[in-house]
């Protein structure tokens, strides 16, 4: 069950929680926005549901759900032990069933953060698949189809690091432009999208009122699978004077050490060969020093068990799986004060 067994990093996860708990306190979507209309200013709804699962589970276990914001105030967190505890002692298979039915049918809320004339929303879809709205504007980052494109929305822009199918993805691309779109791909991806705007490394461009600056993304461990220097990009998209950075598939090249001013990052993890291992994607972020930081692309073998369930590869450096990599970024960037996203990026394939 989600609820329980992940940390509790993005919004969605206490809609999940609410939904469970509403139901088994006799609550509903009514008392949800009484209790927002209640509350100084009314608040934001997403605000509004963290707060009321904390309220709920506090009133029933008797212990605190504890909260705080990240340094810019974007971000909450909950405290694992005490949701875990909750789960001790509400009926687990009621909980489970509501949990389970609100994952299928809620769709995927936007994290927050801070802009010049309101929130830039940030949307995890899949893998390296991102969705930035802000004021009137979409971009889409990497479109994927593989689960479905229910969450994503037709953009204005869409930015391609990389030639792979999980990158570039023409049917997803298709599905999500506009007469419009602007579709911005590295040298690699001419081939497959003849019309599209070709960004090299280290070339700034406007496009559909966005400025994008395009940055190399290449590898320094040698070896297959092999990301040549020059042929795909990573990009820092400029919003409401905010500057998000998307890595692609790189390391920390001096290309990505360079930059700066850097406040949301998206930094790739666990690519073959030992590439950006916990250590040196965390060690990278600290160069950057982002306000915030999510990790993606950090499950290499999700794909291929979509279609093979038996698929166990590949290993890891060190033995360790998936999660303890996430768990042992996170604890690289104790100190650092750099928020720490941890979003689902793999969901079910429905």
């Amino acid at each position: 069950i989600r609820c329980k067994y992940q940390l509790v990093h993005t919004k969605s996860h206490y809609i999940c929680l609410w939904m469970s708990g509403a139901s088994l306190f006799g609550s509903g979507w009514g008392e949800l926005k009484k209790a927002q209309n209640q509350r100084p200013g009314g608040g934001n709804i997403i605000i509004s549901l963290c707060l009321f699962a904390s309220e709920k589970l506090t009133a029933y276990t008797g212990q605190p759900i504890l909260t705080k914001p990240d340094r810019r105030g974007n971000h909450m967190y909950s405290s694992l032990n005490t949701i875990n505890a909750a789960f001790r002692t509400i009926s687990r298979a009621l909980l489970a069933s509501f949990t389970v039915y609100w994952s299928l049918v809620t769709p995927a809320i936007a994290d927050t953060f801070a802009a010049e004339q309101g929130d830039i929303l940030i949307t995890p879809l899949v893998h390296s698949s991102v969705q930035i709205e802000y004021l009137d504007t979409i971009v889409q980052i990497d479109p994927w189809d593989i689960v479905g494109l229910s969450n994503a929305k037709p953009a204005h822009l869409i930015l391609v690091t990389d030639n792979p199918g999980h990158h570039l993805d023409l049917g997803a691309i298709e599905k999500l432009s506009r007469s419009n779109t602007s579709v911005v791909i590295a040298t690699n991806g001419l081939p497959q999208i003849p019309d599209g705007i070709v960004m090299a490394n280290g070339d700034t461009i406007n496009a559909s009122g966005v400025t994008i600056e395009a940055v190399a993304a290449y590898d320094i461990i040698p070896g297959a699978p092999e990301h040549p220097k020059g042929d795909a990009n990573g990009y820092v998209v400029t919003l409401g004077g905010k500057r998000l950075f998307f890595a692609g598939v790189t390391e920390c090249v001096d290309e990505v050490k360079a930059l700066g001013g850097i406040d949301v990052a998206f930094m790739p993890m666990n690519i073959p060969r030992g590439r950006m291992t916990p250590s040196a994607a965390a060690e990278c972020t600290k160069i950057l020093d982002p306000d915030v930081v999510y990790t993606y692309h950090y499950d290499q073998g999700w794909a291929r068990r979509l279609d093979n369930p038996n698929f166990t590869g590949p290993e890891l450096p060190g033995g360790i799986n998936v999660s303890q990599s996430l768990d042992l970024f996170e604890k690289e960037l104790e100190g650092s004060g750099i928020a720490y996203r941890r979003s689902n990026w793999y969901p079910s394939k429905q």
